[in-house]
Formats: C-alpha cells, structure tokens, sequence
C-alpha cells in the first residue's frame, strides 16, 4: 500500500502550475523545544493515518503571476482507491481539459497539445515527488496549527523532482534555479488541512510568484472508466499466438510476422530480395488477406526494400500502420505505404504515439488478451523531418520499438535500435517498465555497436528467450545459396552472443535462437507458459570443413556447430 501511495503522490505535482506569492513568514517567538516536539510527533501521527486509508481524493491548484501580472491558474484532481490501484486524475488549466494516464507501470501527461513522460522511479513513499524529504524534515517551525519551513542548498537537491514535475503548458518554455523553497503544512490533530509551496524563488528568473496548494479528502468516489488506449481495432484472438521471424536470405534482414485468430501484424519486411518469402508467409497464414497492424521500424533496405519486393502483394488492406515518421530516401516503402493509407489505413509516426499526438495512442487493444504498446526510447523524429548527413549515418538510432503483451507474456521488437548520436535509449527503456520480457527479438541483428545490446540492458530485460535476425552470407558472393567456410559471420556478434548467454534466465536454460541456422523461427505461445520455439529448417544452410551442416532447425544457437566452430574459438 505504502508504494501505491508513493506513485499516487508522484503524480500529484504532474502538473502544478503557477500561483502568488503566500509571503510566508516565521514568527519571531520561538515555541519551546517541548511544544516543538508535540507538533512534530502530532504531525507524524497524522501522517501515519494517511499511510493506510483506502481511498483518497487530492486537490491541487496552482496560480502563476508574471512578470506582466498575468495570472495563469490551474487546477488537478486525483481519485486514488490504494488498494484496488484505481488512478483517475483530471487537469484543468486556461479553458483546457487534460488526464494523467498510467500505462505499464509508466506515467503520462496530456494537456492541450503538450504530452510527455513523467518519470517515478523511486524506492520509498514519497521519494520522487519529494514529499518525502519535506515529511522527514526536523526544523520545522509551528505556529496557529501550521508547520513552516525554509529549504535551501544543499538540502534542495532533494526536492529537484518536485520542479521538474511543474509542467506548465502555457505556450512557452519555463526554467527554474532551485535556490529556496518555502513550505507550509496546515495540520490539527486528526488531519492535514492542506499544504503549500511557495515556489516563487525556484521560478523567479521566469514568473514573478508562483505557488502551489495541496488539499485531500477521504470520502469515497464513484470510479470512472478511464480510455488510455485505443480499441477500435479489436478483433477475435486465439488461445495461442504465434510469431515468425522470417529467414532472410541476402544480407542482414528483419521480417516478423504475428498471428493469434484473426490478428495479423507484419513488422519490417527484410531485403528487397527476402519480399517474395514474406509474400509466400503472408499468403499461407493471413488468409483474410487484412493485415491489422504494419511496422516499419526505420528506413533501412535490410528492413523495408522487401515491400518494394513484393511483400504485401497478397495484402489487400492494412487497417493500422506505425512507422518512423521521418522523411527517407527510400521511396518503395513510402509509395506502398501510401497507397493504402489512401485506401483507409489509419497511419501514426512512433513519434505522433509515445506523444498522443494527431489521433494516435501509445496503447493498442486488440482483445482482451493481446495489447500493443509502443515505447518511448526517448530518439523518435518528428512526422516529415528531413535527416541531416549525421542523422542518415545513425538512422537506427531512431528504430520504433514496440512491445506486445498476450495474456501474461511480453515481446519485445526493438529494430535497429543503437546510440551513436548518444544514448537515451538506454535508460529509457528501463524507464518504460521493461523488466523481464518472455522473448526479446534482439536489436540490430544481434550487434554491439553504438551501445547496440548493451549488457545493462540485456540483463535488465532478462528474457526467458531471445531470437536475433540475419542471413548467413558469403562476402564474396551474396547470392551463394549455401556459404562455406570461408565466409565471415557479421551477425550476430561473438560479444553478443557472450553477453545474451549470461544474461539471468538464459545463462541456465540456453534459450537464445538464431534464424541463420533455423531458418524461419517458429515462437508458439499459449500465454502462460514459457513460449515453445522450433524452426522451419534454413533455405540458405552453410558448411563446416566443406560438410554440409543439416538437422539443426530445433537447435539453440548455443549448441550448433556454428556456435562451437566459430564463437568458442
């Protein structure tokens, strides 16, 4: 209970907006040490009584004054039930109406066309909205059933969140120096009546006065159905899912394909030369010939040439597209993209649904079973931006990530996903709640470079499984159907593979699968359990001492002569 509280007082400072300046004063009669001690136990016994209520409902009201006298108001309700975890909160600031949504353990704020993730990540009860730090205080000092109190450097730093969380959308920038804090705590023997702070010297270089006050109430609410997500593409799923990761047979390649009853998604669709293989998948499996979500995770030929391949020709319409956003130089993709956007498709940016932007959602629901999120890695593009040469040398800094949730197992589809303009993504990602994915399509084929896979990641995920993407190539000639052994394996990496190998739930059961020797990678999953992986057998193959290596479809990675030939050496 006590860390439900703690997120339901995160996102109370969410949004305090502005206020006047209370001129709090500290009275020049000391209480004796005595009196001191009773209002301070008086107020931690108060304090307690709040830790265990069962409902709470918090007011917040802000009012900013700038330097023109301008008053800017605002006002945020909350609705908390902390043991049903119910949040409801509802924003009113300047004629605009907004919410404070909760998705995977990660918060969100809306207002007007402002949106952005509100980070929480705290270990205690009011750690991250600083509540905490103030309620622990001893330098109070109390006057007519108030506790007052001036919190300057170094003792601030403690409150820093409680400034980066005042988000004030009112059409302009805002910065703040967090020198003095002034706060007030109006309390008797059964309640606390409201607190206060006076914020007007944290924001002085920007608004003349601003303040911030904090009333609860305990009565019971009437909870509201709350739509952080869009539904309107919901279909009838099956008891299982089932995900191929199609072999690619040119050069790198990604092409994922999911399927549970009448869902269907197709992510990247590989090599210009892999579209025909996708087609074939796609013709088989997606007999309503509806795919109900296409991704294109970034501008790459490895990811997107395929549809110019062919890969949607047996494809008649696509109802949800989610890609980059950014304008490339790849024309293929676009064009087909395009084509069925003009026949109904519902098309969003990554960018436009980690910011609920434009009519997009960061949340898919597609039954009651299978939900798609896409997650924020902190380097999307906007819709239409033009890459510049250092971009076009990073572009799969900015791959869209996706995760997939069926029943109580979790994908993980992240792209190209790297850091060479300086990695976000990283922490990011920890950010979004993503501990202990059930399969992890590894990122960049199974790279290292540019923080690709980074070991903090890999073990933050800690994946029951995890599959990596990429033909077996001869580097002298491609088009080789089977590679000898004078070829050189780019992907996946050796480093990879040791980092992967020794991540927590995979270092004992082994369950790393590479498509390069598998072929099309089967993933059966009942929702449940552990997801069963066998593959479809490689159309490429490749050869040890000029033998022809067969019989390693159902293999993990760790055990096939690939691995013991050429990354035990």
């Amino acid at each position: 209970m006590r860390n439900i509280l703690t997120s339901m007082l995160l996102l109370l400072t969410i949004i305090m907006m502005a206020g006047c300046d209370l001129n709090i004063s500290i009275p020049a009669d000391n209480p004796d040490n005595d009196s001191q001690t009773n209002l301070q136990e008086q107020l931690n016994t108060v304090l307690d009584k709040y830790k265990n209520l069962d409902y709470m409902t918090v007011t917040e009201a802000t009012e900013a004054v700038d330097f023109n006298d301008k008053k800017l108001n605002s006002t945020r309700t909350t609705y908390v039930d902390l043991n049903g975890n119910y949040f409801h909160s509802v924003i009113n600031c300047e004629n605009k109406e907004g919410i404070v949504y909760k998705i995977s353990n990660s918060f969100y704020y809306k207002l007007g066309s402002c949106s952005s993730k509100v980070n929480y990540d705290s270990s205690s009860a009011y750690g991250t909205l600083g509540f905490q730090s103030l309620f622990n205080e001893t330098d109070f000092r109390f006057s007519d059933g108030k506790a007052l109190i001036n919190i300057s450097s170094p003792f601030i730093s403690n409150y820093l969140i409680l400034f980066d969380n005042v988000n004030l959308d009112f059409g302009t920038d805002y910065s703040y120096n967090p020198s003095i804090l002034r706060a007030t705590i109006e309390f008797d023997e059964n309640a606390i009546d409201s607190i206060e702070f006076d914020l007007s010297l944290v924001f002085g270089s920007f608004y003349k006065s601003v303040t911030r006050t904090v009333a609860f109430s305990f009565d019971k609410f009437e909870k509201k159905e709350i739509n952080i997500q869009d539904n309107k593409y919901e279909v009838e799923t099956a008891d299982t899912l089932d995900t191929y990761i199609n072999e690619m047979v040119y050069e790198f390649g990604d092409s994922i394909y999911v399927k549970s009853g009448d869902f269907d998604m197709l992510i990247d669709a590989g090599q210009y030369q892999d579209g025909a293989n996708v087609n074939d998948m796609l013709n088989t499996y997606c007999t309503d010939k509806t795919l109900d979500v296409l991704i294109a995770t970034h501008g790459h030929a490895d990811h997107v040439a395929g549809f110019g391949g062919g890969a949607l020709n047996s494809i008649d319409d696509v109802k949800l597209i989610i890609d980059y956003g950014y304008a490339d130089s790849y024309q293929g993709y676009e064009r087909i993209r395009d084509e069925f956007i003009s026949g109904g498709a519902d098309y969003y940016s990554a960018y436009d649904c980690v910011n609920m932007r434009n009519g997009a959602s960061k949340l898919y629901t597609f039954s009651d079973d299978l939900f798609l999120e896409v997650i924020d890695t902190n380097q999307y593009l906007e819709n239409g931006h033009i890459l510049t040469d250092e971009e076009s040398d990073a572009e799969n800094d900015f791959s869209v990530v996706v995760k997939l949730m069926f029943k109580d197992n979790t994908y993980l589809f992240s792209g190209d996903l790297a850091g060479a303009l300086g990695d976000s993504f990283t922490s990011a990602l920890m950010a979004e709640g993503l501990k202990d994915i059930t399969v992890y399509k590894a990122a960049h084929h199974g790279a290292i470079s540019h923080n690709s896979n980074n070991p903090n990641l890999l073990n933050y995920l800690n994946p029951e499984i995890c599959v990596s993407s990429a033909a077996i190539i001869n580097t002298n000639n491609p088009f080789d159907h089977y590679v000898n052994e004078s070829m050189v394996y780019q992907h996946p990496r050796a480093t990879f593979v040791r980092w992967i190998l020794n991540t927590p739930k995979i270092s004992k059961s082994k369950r790393y699968y590479f498509n390069g020797t598998m072929g099309t990678i089967h993933i059966s999953d009942n929702g449940k359990d552990v997801p069963n992986v066998t593959g479809l057998g490689p159309k490429r193959g490749y050869y040890m001492n000029g033998i022809k290596v067969t019989n390693e479809n159902n293999l993990p990675f760790y055990e096939t002569q690939m691995y013991k030939g050429y990354y035990l050496s």
